[in-house]
This record gives C-alpha cells, sequence and structure tokens, in this order.
C-alpha cells in the first residue's frame, strides 16, 4: 500500500457520520438480522463443501456478529454514557425481537393454535391465553410485526419523499406549488382520513377476499396504505426541515468554494449540504417522526375497536388486545366494577405499547443529545478544499485508513 494513501486524515465529521448511521441502524435491526441469518447459513454450507482454509471463517464470523449488533450498540452507548440511548435500546428490545420472530411467522401457514380459554402465565404459555384460548404471546408477537413494519415504511415514504420535495424548493416555481402541497396536507385530520381509508379498503377486501391470490396480498397491501397514509401526515415536517437547512447553508463560504472548483450543483445539494450538513438533524427527525408513527397507528387500532367506523375492522394489534371482555365492562359499567382477575390480558400487551413509545422517544432524545456533544466536542470541520478533495475520487481512501 502506498505511503501517501495515509495522508488525507478523516475528519471528525466523517467519524460523526459513521458513529451516527451505526447508531439509527439499531432501529432495523430485525432486518440486519434476518439478512445475516441467510447469509450465515450460505457461508455455512460455502465453508463445509470447498477447501479448507485458514481464512474461510471470516464471511462467517462477520455474519455472526449481526446476531449481536444491538448488544455491541449498547455498549458504544455505555462508553460515551449517553443514558438516553441505553434506556431507548433496552426499551426497544422487546418489540425488536418479537418482530424477528414475526418475519418467520411469514413462512408458516396461518392457524390459530387454541388452547383452554383464559388460562394464567405458566410454562407453554409465557403471556397465558384469551377468552377464545389463543395464546398471548402469539398475539404479540403478529402485532409486533404490524406496528413495527407500518412505521418503518412510514418513515421511509416521509424521509425519501421528503428530501426530494425539500430539494426541490431551491427552485421558486416549485417551491410555491410544494408549500401550497404542505399546506393542504396540514389541515387534514390524521385520524378521520385514516379511518376513512380504512373503511374503504375494508369494503374493497370484502369484495376480493374469495379469490386466493388477491387475498394472500390483501393483509400486505393494507399494511402499505396504512403506511403510504400515516406517512403522509409527517411529510410536511420533513419538508420544511430539509428547505429550511437548505437555506442556511447555500449562502455559506465553502459552498461558494466548491461551485468555483466546479462541483456540480446536484452534487452541491446532496453531498454537501444534505449529507455533510443535515443529515444529523434529519436522522433525529426521522426517529422522532417513527414514535409519533406508532402512536397514532395504535391510536387508530384502538378507536376501530372501541367503536368500527363505517365498517372498518380491527386486526391483529396490540391496541386491540386492550379491549379485553373485562375493560369493556368497566368502560359500560363505569370503573368501579372493573376486575383485575384476568390481568395478563392487558398487562403484557399495555407494557410493549408503553416500551416501544418510551423507547422511540428516549433513543430519538439521545441522538439529538449525542450530536450536539459532539459539535462541542469537535473542533476540526470541513473546508471548501476537504469537499473538493473528497469530490475528485479519494473516497476509497477514507475507508483504507
Amino acid at each position: 500500500m502506498d505511503s501517501r494513501e495515509h495522508d488525507l486524515k478523516v475528519g471528525p465529521e466523517t467519524y460523526r457520520h459513521l458513529k451516527l448511521f451505526q447508531y439509527f441502524g439499531f432501529t432495523v435491526w430485525p432486518l440486519f438480522f434476518f439478512i445475516s441469518l441467510i447469509t450465515l447459513i450460505y457461508s455455512f454450507f460455502k465453508c463445509i463443501f470447498k477447501s479448507s482454509k485458514k481464512s474461510r471463517f471470516k464471511t462467517l464470523r462477520a455474519r455472526v456478529s449481526f446476531l449481536f449488533y444491538p448488544f455491541s450498540i449498547l455498549r458504544s452507548a455505555v462508553k460515551a454514557q449517553n443514558f438516553r440511548i441505553i434506556g431507548g435500546i433496552l426499551l426497544l428490545l422487546p418489540i425488536l425481537t418479537a418482530t424477528i420472530l414475526n418475519i418467520f411467522y411469514l413462512f408458516v401457514a396461518p392457524r390459530t393454535f387454541t388452547t383452554l380459554p383464559l388460562l394464567a402465565p405458566q410454562l407453554l404459555h409465557p403471556f397465558g391465553t384469551n377468552n377464545e384460548g389463543v395464546d398471548i404471546l402469539r398475539l404479540i408477537i403478529l402485532g409486533a410485526g404490524h406496528t413495527y413494519f407500518i412505521g418503518m415504511l412510514a418513515t421511509f415514504f416521509a424521509l425519501s419523499l421528503g428530501l426530494w420535495l425539500g430539494a426541490a424548493t431551491l427552485e421558486r416555481k416549485r417551491e410555491r406549488f410544494i408549500l401550497g402541497f404542505v399546506e393542504t396536507i396540514e389541515t387534514i385530520p390524521v385520524l378521520i382520513f385514516m379511518l376513512v381509508v380504512m373503511a374503504i379498503f375494508n369494503f374493497w377486501e370484502e369484495l376480493w377476499k374469495t379469490r386466493r391470490v388477491i387475498s394472500f396480498v390483501l393483509p400486505f397491501l393494507r399494511i402499505l396504505i396504512l403506511s403510504l397514509g400515516i406517512g403522509l401526515a409527517f411529510l410536511p415536517r420533513m419538508i420544511r426541515l430539509v428547505q429550511e437547512r437548505i437555506k442556511t447553508f447555500i449562502s455559506l463560504d465553502f459552498i461558494d468554494g466548491t461551485k468555483a472548483h466546479g462541483v456540480p450543483h446536484k452534487r452541491i445539494l446532496w453531498f454537501h449540504i444534505i449529507g455533510r450538513n443535515c443529515l444529523e438533524d434529519i436522522i433525529v427527525t426521522a426517529t422522532q417522526v417513527w414514535s409519533s408513527v406508532v402512536l397514532i397507528e395504535i391510536s387508530l387500532d384502538y378507536l376501530i375497536a372501541i367503536s368500527p367506523f363505517l365498517g372498518a375492522k380491527v386486526y391483529t394489534s396490540w391496541a386491540g388486545m386492550l379491549l379485553t371482555f373485562d375493560v369493556r365492562n368497566a368502560l359500560v359499567n363505569f370503573l368501579p366494577k372493573l376486575n383485575f382477575e384476568h390481568w395478563w390480558l392487558y398487562t403484557f400487551p399495555a407494557f410493549f405499547i408503553i416500551s416501544t413509545i418510551i423507547g422511540f422517544y428516549l433513543y430519538g432524545d439521545g441522538l439529538s443529545v449525542y450530536c450536539q456533544e459532539k459539535r462541542r466536542r469537535d473542533k476540526g470541520t470541513w473546508t471548501s478544499v476537504d469537499l473538493v478533495m473528497f469530490d475528485l475520487g479519494q473516497k476509497w481512501r477514507l475507508w483504507k485508513c
């Protein structure tokens, strides 16, 4: 390796972004786990049927490390003494673990495992059973996947479309239409809009559920529609954030320096402004949006469970599990008649709801504190010359140093 490759030092901004990506990647740990497990099995058979080498288990060891990904993030958060991130990781581990188990449920034929009704928690049924004899743990796992994938898709939709529309506001002609679109969305009540959408979807679901192929796609289509509808409510927040950050950095000196070196306009916008200066705020906002999406989805399911709106149905969700027979009697006959005899019916769903919402809020707040502390600690910044060197094809050096 040429010694000149070490001349380019990695600035504190690069380390901060890599660390921030590492922290934010914790929220998509179920997908990492599933992908790494498949590659782990592939690497295992590849190591067996090929000739033995000293380095043949390097790939295998790399895949296994992803299985312990949250615990490595937890260890780095302990070293940084960021107790908000530590609390968020511990509170989010239940839903992420349940989501991983839910992924394996997709490859199992949908069956209803029934036993004796209203069984207290025991060895075979750690969370007990409900009035119909269905295991509470199984319902919680199914509800975790439902909640997680809706939150992930809604956040991804609001993030991707918000970045594109926010960057398009630099042009005055497009800015008028985009801001008008944003103001129109902000006037729509989210819960009422989603109740109407779910009622319309339930009407079409009744018509098409008799066909096998379409009935198999309907649950995934319902998650997609819910995600797009809820993500649309948080789209204005992301657009305004990107627009504000772009207008703040577009007139600074280092942007003028990159323009003088002939860097293209799109490169300046997406790499120098958004990628190098706005990425932290965008990631923190995305984490906070994820927690709000989970809260809205749970509130929507709870409202439908209390009083079905225009034929809208409640699917497997934690909020629907809270409305047991005992709780409904208490709502009808007032709270003095609330019976805590079957406490497991609503204790475990309530724990998952509270831990998930508080965990996302703590995790997003911890990321924002982490970014603020890093900005105070790191005095070195990227100059226009450093950024132009990055544009001249030396990105690979940063990974080899």
